[in-house]
């Protein structure tokens, strides 16, 4: 099979690349920078592609890969960081820049078969550095008026790079140099989708599971939801699906859940943990411990529930993260079982869909029949409303932010804003306002409201909805929502995984 790997050096312009792969049909992987040879080599490689980063080559603990990458074989391209590490290692030189670019940036491109039917355009460019002298061997071949060596290649070495970032939507015929780099450089056929992968899939779950049963464990994302159905699939009644309801869902949420899991074939076990999580989350502020302690204590439920059924493996439904998707669902992964194993007596974990992106496994869930609704479920927090309460959880407060949730989103639908932006919630502040009525003044709680989309230029956008449906849903949260006199609305933009408050 065709691969293409993707070294991962810590940006979030990783997934964008993967993305821009797969677009243009041929399948990619992202690894580790830290990766072995034998594991970048794999069982078939026909290109490396090495990210971007936010280190500096020259500094001391910067990240870096194996020498051995040259010695491949395959077509090589870097992105940013990737041009800056090719250049440092063979014999190039890279500074600190005299001027720095970022955004939106006109580039002049000299003759190369990676921008073969490409004109002078726009590209995204974030860097702090640049490639001031070029490897031995090495040509330029674009340019900015900030940048003389905007990208470098050597043909004969099959090495290509690129200061800028193509992989983002505003860089203009991003997909045109994606694809001469895979089919005219790499010799790629393409033709893959991910829709072609369900019966590989649930064939690679017989097969690690080797007739013995296991347990899924279902969150209402898109990952674990298509996990369990993938493994309903291969195993049949040798699968135990389990959903835990923590009470940090939305009002009538884990309900409505448990109906559609039953319609889509997976009968899950109703597991009713509310207090205990609540008891766990007790007297806790800070918003790190509460994500912890909602992790730990669901670890716990995992292990007893899979005891209960006599699982020996656990399916898991983590995907690619991406920044989009906001804080992931808690799907365990090998990584992070820590003592499960131990405590539940399971083999191992089986996670068959962790080299899949979101709108991929929507699209698979979508081939394999489940449910509509399942599919449109925006993203939600792991640590559900824990992260959306300002200071300690308490029944209390998780009422008065179910009736704000539900009112505002009410609103937004009958506005027919529901699919213009990624998600819109409600945050239960935990300040008190004053109010005045009459005579009588009194102090409670404010609400915040929030509806913000993830652009591919690495930013969360608050929507700007109009003055009527702000005011009606203000005066609907103050009139029916019981301790809360005041609503303000979230207008800022920033990085995607400060979309939450927490």
């Amino acid at each position: 099979m065709e691969r293409i790997v993707i070294l991962d050096f810590g940006s979030v312009y990783d997934t964008f690349i993967a993305r821009a792969v797969r677009e243009c049909g041929v399948y990619c992987e992202l690894l580790p920078s830290s990766s072995t040879i034998e594991q970048i080599r794999g069982g078939g490689l026909s290109g490396l592609i090495l990210s971007g980063c936010y280190d500096s080559v020259y500094a001391e603990g910067s990240r870096t890969c194996t020498d051995e990458i040259f010695s491949l074989g395959v077509p090589i391209l870097g992105i940013c960081y990737g041009m800056q590490l090719i250049s440092h290692k063979l014999g190039g030189r890279v500074e600190r820049a005299p001027v720095t670019e970022y955004g939106k940036t006109f580039v002049r491109f000299s003759e190369d078969r990676l921008f073969k039917g490409i004109p002078d355009s726009i590209m995204w460019m974030n860097h702090n550095d640049w490639v001031c002298a070029l490897p031995d061997g090495f040509k330029c071949t674009a340019e900015t008026d900030g940048c003389p060596h905007g990208a470098m290649s050597c043909e004969e070495r099959g090495i290509y790079a690129v200061q800028f970032h193509p992989e983002v939507k505003c860089s203009e015929h991003r997909l045109t140099l994606f694809k001469n780099f895979l089919y005219d450089i790499c010799a790629c056929r393409g033709g893959w989708s991910p829709l072609s992968s369900a019966e590989e899939l649930i064939c690679g779950i017989r097969a690690e599971a080797g007739g013995e049963c296991a347990a899924a464990f279902l969150y209402g994302d898109i990952g674990s939801t298509l996990a369990a159905a993938l493994a309903r699939r291969a195993l049949g009644s040798g699968l135990c699906c389990v959903f835990v309801d923590h009470g940090l869902y939305r009002e009538n949420e884990a309900e409505a859940l448990m109906a559609l899991y039953r319609e889509a074939g997976l009968e899950p076990k109703y597991v009713d943990a509310k207090e205990r999580f609540l008891s766990r989350l007790s007297g806790v502020s800070d918003p790190v411990e509460k994500r912890g302690r909602v992790f730990t204590e669901l670890k716990r439920v995992i292990a007893e529930e899979t005891r209960k059924c006599g699982a020996a493996w656990l399916v898991s439904g983590g995907l690619i993260p991406e920044a989009a998707e906001g804080e992931a669902a808690i799907c365990l992964s090998k990584g992070d079982a820590g003592d499960l194993f131990e405590r539940s007596g399971l083999k191992g974990i089986i996670e068959p869909v962790k080299n899949l992106f979101a709108d991929e496994a929507r699209a698979l869930c979508a081939k394999l029949g489940l449910p509509d609704a399942l599919l449109r479920r925006a993203p939600f927090p792991a640590s559900g409303l824990a992260c959306r309460i300002i200071g300690e959880v308490t029944n209390e407060k998780l009422d008065a932010l179910r009736c704000a949730d539900r009112i505002f989103c009410e609103e937004f639908e009958k506005a027919g804003l529901a699919g213009s932006v990624g998600r819109a919630f409600a945050v239960h502040t935990g300040i008190p306002t004053i109010s005045v009525s009459g005579n009588d003044t009194a102090y409670q709680s404010a609400i915040a409201i929030r509806a913000a989309g993830i652009t591919d230029a690495v930013t969360a956008e608050f929507a700007e909805l109009p003055y009527e449906v702000l005011r009606r849903v203000s005066k609907r949260i103050i009139s029916e929502t019981a301790g809360v006199n005041r609503v303000v609305y979230d207008i800022t933009n920033g990085h995607p995984r400060a979309a939450e408050w927490e």
